[in-house]
């Protein structure tokens, strides 16, 4: 069996859903989820509450009991032994598989078909392998709004481009503000000149929690529209427009990323930022893929 913690939104539950179903298919196990996490107060601020985003989608998994998550939890003194001797030939718990640094770790891949995994696994060589399972796993199966359905049609017959912005909670939570760069205006202004140079007929489609932010600061004399009705709970359905856009313009976001790998079209061109997190403290030299383009 794998159990996988969940812990942040939508999108790093994606990271960590996709990693531990690779694993689960690989050794022909059950995967569970371990959600104990999304709503523990206890943990002095260290996550945020969160819902159970993947709810939304065609996931085949089951939540793990506490009697289940017991079996392979160690205690807080078998993790930082792991830590310290981490080069080590041998682990304290070799079913607990903690990720020891945000790049692509490759000896994750060989966990052993009983495990627990307890980190963000951003990059898609967690993955890759099973991007046609994944692609049916994170379809829709919640409804979606009218509104949304009305978008999608329109999106879909249009050479429409996402353009994501995430300002709030990396501004105003001071944990978040002395982590992750914030794209700025000027980033914008590249993107949307990068995707214009090749692409003369698009249509952009802005995704922000602060979108009056991007009409003061990014103006624009082409076709750009607002996407605003769906909060808090109906994420899930902006991220599902987004993936339906033929071209993403992503921010330094896990939500977005997921909105652009989703994206089915063959020919998309992808921008993310270089800089992810502020200076550089964290390697995230596995985390955009190849075939993205990066300013």
């Amino acid at each position: 069996m794998i159990i996988v913690k969940l812990v942040g939104g939508l999108g790093n539950q994606m990271f960590q859903y996709a990693f531990a179903r690779h694993l689960a298919i690989n050794h022909g196990v059950e995967l569970k989820l371990d959600i104990s996490n999304l709503n523990n107060t206890s943990l002095n601020g260290q996550y945020s509450i969160r819902d159970l985003g993947l709810s939304n989608f065609n996931i085949v998994s089951n939540v793990a009991s506490s009697t289940e998550i017991k079996q392979y939890y160690k205690s807080k003194l078998g993790k930082l032994l792991d830590l310290i001797y981490l080069n080590l030939p041998f682990k304290f718990n070799e079913l607990y598989i903690r990720e020891p640094f945000f790049r692509f770790y490759k000896k994750a891949l060989c966990s052993p078909k009983d495990s627990y995994l307890d980190g963000y696994w951003q990059s898609e060589s967690y993955f890759i392998d099973i991007k046609k399972e994944l692609l049916n796993d994170f379809s829709i199966v919640s409804e979606l709004s009218f509104d949304t359905k009305k978008l999608a049609e329109k999106i879909s017959s249009e050479n429409a481009v996402s353009i994501h912005i995430r300002r709030g909670d990396y501004i105003s939570i001071s944990e978040n503000k002395n982590l992750y760069a914030i794209c700025e205006s000027e980033y914008y202004f590249k993107a949307m000149k990068k995707i214009l140079d090749l692409h003369k007929d698009v249509v952009f489609y802005v995704f922000s929690d602060e979108p009056d932010w991007f009409k003061i600061n990014v103006p624009s004399e082409h076709n750009v529209n607002y996407v605003t009705h769906n909060i808090g709970k109906n994420g899930y359905q902006d991220l599902y427009l987004m993936s339906l856009c033929k071209h993403n313009i992503i921010a330094n976001s896990s939500f977005s990323w997921w909105g652009a790998w989703l994206n089915k079209n063959p020919e998309k061109m992808v921008i993310a930022p270089k800089v992810w997190f502020k200076n550089n403290i964290k390697d995230t030299s596995d985390l955009i893929p190849k075939s993205w383009v990066q300013l």
